[in-house]
């Protein structure tokens, strides 16, 4: 009987001491927990199942679903809800007291058993969790504002991929423009009609639209990197900058955005949590003060040899001196002002980032119309007079190139334009949270 009473012991000793698991203070032990994840092996990359393409919104849900900070945030704050509902009741005890060897060795053992259940100050579980509620919200406040800076992220992302891609295809023109020039002069140069400086220049002019092609589509495959990184391997849906939109998506005048934006943003929510937290605190801390009890007990002493029956009652109560001082409900309420005023600086905060937006939005989408402008100026059937003169040799050849050089670069201007019209409104949008 003593033997298995000493491995029932030291089983659940066993089965109940804590392991900490080391820190990963070295490449070797880090590279350890990553092969741990991949149960003995590196992990491969995260399996995606993709559909044929992706637009923007497919783009984002799918990167949302794959960061693991989000994930863990959300599970950090189940974790939180589930502990405020097993918060709100104290778990009695069962208790045996007053056991004394000599009395056991003696052949007349005396103990008391008791049933034991502590009593809580009122309101002091409620407070404790609502605290912890309001710690979940917080948390989910968190997840959220990731979610909207993974979010705005991906938008710039996306929109500098299918941009830069379309500035190749304007590079790609220009090459094809600077290599028909090249042509043309060095044949007027065997021919002794152009002069070698000429053809000298227009080589460079074929070197530095050979360098642009580079870029963009070094460019393009970079943000594409990017892309991957969230979202794997998964085709993008082509997109065409010049169906783009051009408006603010509908989300209204500036007085509508700042109201979308304080109604939306995760750090509003998130600040209000935190202050129900330090409300809760402050309840907290201005209890600790009163006296109350702290448990009941009901026993039953047991007597060998067998007595009568001996109830046994026992009641205490707290007294705590230390904490009439007010000091901790002091630290409390400097904490909620803190709260409270870190809260109105980022409602400031967010104000102020919704008119930034705004007004870059303006900005880009005014050089836009004035691009548009600039380059309706110049309409395709004059283009098409001027070679035709060329041909007839009633204009020079190096002025119809000229011409379309200018429309060449004037293009360029206005996808870039674009793609800086496509960023304002991803910095928009994440200003409102949408």
């Amino acid at each position: 009987m003593r033997a298995w009473s000493l491995s029932v012991l030291a089983g659940l000793s066993g089965a109940g001491c804590y392991q900490a698991m080391a820190p990963l203070t070295t490449p070797a032990s880090q590279l350890a927990w990553v092969e741990r994840l991949g149960g003995g092996r590196l992990p491969t990359q995260l399996a995606t199942t993709c559909p044929e393409s992706l637009d923007e919104p497919a783009v984002i849900a799918l990167a949302l679903a794959r960061n693991p900070e989000i994930a863990a945030l959300e599970g950090e704050a189940g974790w939180l809800e589930a502990s405020a509902e097993a918060s709100l009741a104290a778990p009695p005890q069962l208790r045996l007291s007053g056991l004394r060897l000599d009395e056991v060795a003696a052949a007349a053992p005396r103990f008391t058993v008791g049933l034991r259940v502590p009593f809580d100050k009122p309101g002091t579980l409620a407070a404790q969790a609502d605290a912890l509620h309001q710690e979940a919200l917080a948390v989910r406040a968190r997840a959220e504002e990731e979610a909207r800076k993974v979010t705005l992220d991906l938008r710039l992302a996306l929109v500098r991929h299918h941009g830069w891609k379309a500035l190749a295809r304007v590079a790609l023109a220009e090459r094809t423009l600077s290599q028909a020039e090249l042509g043309r002069l060095e044949q007027g140069a065997r021919q002794r009609q152009v002069a070698l400086t000429d053809v000298a220049s227009a080589e460079l002019a074929l070197l530095e639209a050979d360098g642009n092609v580079a870029r963009a589509e070094g460019e393009a495959a970079r943000w594409r990197s990017v892309l991957g990184a969230a979202i794997g391997a998964c085709a993008l849906a082509d997109e065409n900058p010049d169906g783009w939109t051009l408006a603010a998506d509908g989300l209204g005048d500036r007085e509508a955005l700042v109201t979308t934006a304080l109604s939306e943003r995760p750090s509003v929510k998130r600040y209000a949590a935190l202050s129900g937290m330090a409300s809760a605190k402050v309840w907290q801390a201005k209890a600790m003060a009163w006296p109350w009890f702290d448990w009941i007990q009901v026993g039953y002493e047991v007597t060998q040899p067998v007595a009568a029956d001996t109830w046994v009652f026992s009641l205490a109560i707290d007294l705590p001196i230390s904490n009439w001082d007010g000091a901790h409900a002091q630290a409390a309420e400097a904490e909620a002002r803190a709260v409270l005023e870190a809260a109105r600086r980022d409602v400031a905060l967010i104000v102020a980032e919704v008119d930034a937006a705004l007004l870059e939005w303006r900005a880009c989408d005014d050089a836009i119309v004035t691009l548009a402008r600039m380059r309706t100026g110049f309409d395709e059937p004059r283009l098409a007079a001027l070679e035709k003169a060329a041909r007839e040799g009633t204009a020079d050849p190096a002025d119809v190139f000229k011409v379309k050089r200018d429309l060449g670069r004037l293009e360029r201007r206005r996808v870039e334009g674009l793609i800086a019209l496509r960023e304002a409104r991803a910095h928009l949008l994440a200003a409102v949270a949408k």
